[in-house]
């Protein structure tokens, strides 16, 4: 565990902005932190990172875990290439063993234009190079707020690229963003939070699993299908267009196929729908 927070909160302007009851970090994993705008995001990952203090309850964490921290915009001085400014940085860090410059620069694909000034970067190149100075003091934990965006497709795919690698060499990462899509793409666990409080923490299997898995499907009689579903499996159905949709777990399709069968029903047109995580998200929330 690299870190741990029990009851922690913060309040500005006698306004409590924070309540989080309990919220552990694992190693080796990605986390997704999502939620609206003000719901405590950036505020939360202030805390875990040592930049602001909890106005009560406790976080545990190594002192000697070194960490890298993204928030908003990389302080890049635009002035200054992409090798000058890690160089520049190594030496605030003190640091004897820092990340080699060029190796860090591969790492985030910019070993190519490293002696060109960053403010002829895209905003994609420079969020990559905001990673790279994140990860110069080898960290253990790195943590993103928002580093999506304002990216194009392709600064999305080079960015998910980048965080593959770094999490595979042992890299913990803990990324907030509303781009849910690309979040759910990268995360391996999501940590919903609401006006302050975590509300939800599950992993991409669980959230497949709490949405549930909802099938399409066309017969040759969907009036007595829809008989069958409802009263023999429980399922919910509605139809639309001589289509069924319905819940059912992937383990109840051969019992359904058999009842069909046994009742002269021929299936047509069966498929699972894609995982929606917007969705999930919504529903998690409350808001549907």
């Amino acid at each position: 565990m690299l870190i741990s927070a029990r009851n922690i909160t913060k309040v500005y302007k006698d306004k409590k902005v924070l309540d989080v009851r309990e919220l552990s970090i694992e190693e080796g994993k990605i986390y997704g932190l999502v939620g609206e705008n003000g719901a405590g995001k950036t505020t939360l990952i202030r805390l875990l990172s040592g930049f602001l203090r909890p106005d009560s309850g406790e976080i545990q964490k190594d002192e000697k875990i070194r960490m890298g921290l993204m928030i908003e915009r990389p302080a890049i001085d635009p002035g200054l290439t992409a090798r000058e400014n890690l160089l520049w940085l190594s030496k605030v860090y003190g640091f004897d063993d820092c990340m080699d410059a060029m190796e860090l620069l591969k790492l985030v694909q910019l070993d190519e234009v490293a002696d060109k000034k960053a403010r002829f970067y895209s905003l994609g190149m420079k969020q990559r190079l905001g990673i790279a100075m994140c990860l110069l003091n080898k960290p253990k934990l790195l943590m993103l707020d928002e580093p999506m965006n304002g990216l194009d497709p392709k600064g999305m795919i080079d960015l998910r690229k980048v965080l593959y690698d770094i999490n595979s060499r042992g890299t913990t990462i803990l990324i907030s963003s509303h781009i849910l899509g690309e979040l759910f793409k990268l995360a391996t666990d999501f940590i919903f939070i609401k006006k302050g409080e975590i509300i939800a923490e599950k992993n991409s299997g669980e959230l497949e699993d709490f949405m549930g898995h909802v099938y399409e499907m066309s017969t040759s009689d969907n009036e007595k299908a829809v008989q069958i579903l409802e009263g023999e499996l429980h399922c919910g159905v509605r139809s639309s267009e001589n289509v069924l949709y319905f819940d059912l777990a992937g383990n109840e399709l051969l019992p359904l196929s058999k009842k069909l069968s046994q009742n002269d029903i021929y299936i047509l047109k069966l498929k699972e729908q894609e995982f929606d995580i917007e969705k999930c998200y919504l529903k998690i929330m409350g808001e549907v």
